[in-house]
């Protein structure tokens, strides 16, 4: 799987996936590479990201689809994960490293039985002279399956409260409470927004605070007013102003929905904190205080490490 993307006639960005499975679909292998060609003078130079390439290798343990450790290289290190799940497969804890020097085409199909018993105790508080700084994610289910909590390392829980119907109504966490109304009307601490769509697809969002005006008050309807241009999945790719100005810029790999062109044109009409564009791949709502997508229905899914809170005997 490939990608490009020419900002203009000198410079062009790429990406190259490369995803393994076994033979019960459990994604094994992913690799990313990200490179950067720059033409000068008749000859083309290539420079790979440091920051976006990596390999990763997913291993399992007794139970399919439930990946118990994930190692993940980069040029320069290596990072390791570890999750522990329930008994109906969904994710209850996962621990990840800080990152350490490593080397970038190493893989590994077995358990690291050292860092499966350093995640152990982690999990059970004994964090005495670890071998590594961890981070640590945990979640708490209600009775019918769905996620109350998400809380990472010291930083205040994200609670949720459904409706009968298990959609998100109210969220609360480190950037205050945000109350989701229905799929047309959202308000957190410092907006209140507005959604207009066409079937499959957000067209515009409208903020009515006067510090989210998207430019001079050409009118009152179009004060505060943004507009998502997307692909026929509903992925959001120029987000404009109400003067047709681009705002952001998005390119997502189609097989994880990670972003790897990330733009923003900043301007007095542009602002520029990413937390108040909440759509992405296949217009799936990026939550920036968990790191994960929120899918419709009430599912979490990470992007990066490519692994729902859900097992994939469930989605």
């Amino acid at each position: 799987m490939n990608g490009i993307y020419s900002p203009n006639n000198i410079t062009s960005r790429n990406f190259n996936a490369t995803y393994k499975y076994n033979d019960i679909d459990d994604i094994i292998f992913k690799q990313l590479r990200q490179y950067e060609e720059i033409k000068a003078g008749g000859n083309i130079s290539v420079s790979e990201s440091a920051i976006g390439s990596y390999n990763m290798s997913f291993i399992f343990g007794p139970r399919p689809h439930l990946p118990i450790q994930i190692i993940e290289y980069t040029p320069n290190d290596v990072r390791k994960h570890c999750i522990i799940y329930d008994a109906e497969g969904q994710t209850l804890k996962r621990a990840s490293s800080d990152k350490r020097g490593g080397v970038h085409n190493v893989t590994s199909t077995t358990i690291d039985s050292d860092w499966e018993k350093l995640c152990e105790n982690f999990y059970l508080g004994h964090e005495s002279n670890p071998s590594y700084k961890l981070s640590l994610m945990e979640i708490v289910w209600d009775e019918e399956n769905q996620v109350r909590s998400i809380s990472k390392d010291k930083k205040p829980p994200v609670h949720f409260i459904r409706n009968l119907n298990n959609q998100r109504t109210v969220k609360s966490g480190e950037y205050g409470m945000s109350l989701y109304f229905n799929s047309f009307f959202t308000q957190d601490k410092s907006r209140r927004a507005k959604y207009i769509y066409i079937p499959g697809a957000l067209v515009s969002m409208k903020y009515t605070e006067d510090s989210y005006r998207c430019g001079p008050p050409f009118g009152i309807d179009q004060q505060g007013c943004q507009y998502f241009f997307h692909d026929d999945s509903g992925s959001p790719h120029w987000i404009t102003d109400n003067r047709g100005l681009p705002m952001m810029h998005f390119e997502y790999i189609p097989a994880s929905g990670e972003k790897w062109v990330f733009e923003t044109i900043t301007s007095q009409s542009a602002p520029t904190s990413s937390h108040q564009y909440p759509f992405g791949f296949e217009y799936q709502e990026y939550d920036t205080e968990t790191d994960l997508y929120y899918k419709h229905g009430g599912h979490y899914f990470d992007p990066h490490l490519s692994i729902p809170l859900t097992s994939n005997a469930k989605k």
